[in-house]
């Protein structure tokens, strides 16, 4: 059986969908040393104001000695990154080779910030 670390809070980039709006989370450096293996999106479905709950479970595959960087971004409109909102961006490490997992909260986006069309 694997076993798995677990981090309260803790490159490869994935869009997680959620209210007809794209979440974006992705680590500072792109790096083959991990490998994103499941995220799963919690407390869905959810109230547009409810704070954003993610486990995110990976891999790492080689030991890394700088922090691993893990941001949470609200991609507010298609059309430009004016809009786009970083909601959490939580720092990790140094880590040892093995299977790791978290649990990533932030709260909702600025709603103030987000174009009404």
């Amino acid at each position: 059986a694997r076993q798995h670390k677990i981090f309260k809070y803790s490159k490869k980039k994935f869009q997680l969908f959620k209210d007809e709006k794209f979440l974006t989370i992705h680590i500072k450096k792109t790096t083959m040393a991990v490998k994103v293996t499941d995220v799963q999106v919690l407390e869905n479905p959810a109230t547009f104001n409810s704070p954003f709950r993610f486990e995110i479970s990976f891999e790492v595959l080689t030991p890394l000695e700088e922090d691993l960087e893990w941001k949470l971004t609200y991609v507010g409109s298609a059309e430009s990154d004016e809009y786009d909102q970083v909601l959490d961006s939580v720092e990790v490490g140094p880590l040892q080779t093995g299977f790791m997992k978290f649990i990533l909260e932030a709260d909702p986006p600025n709603l103030e910030k987000i174009p009404t069309k």
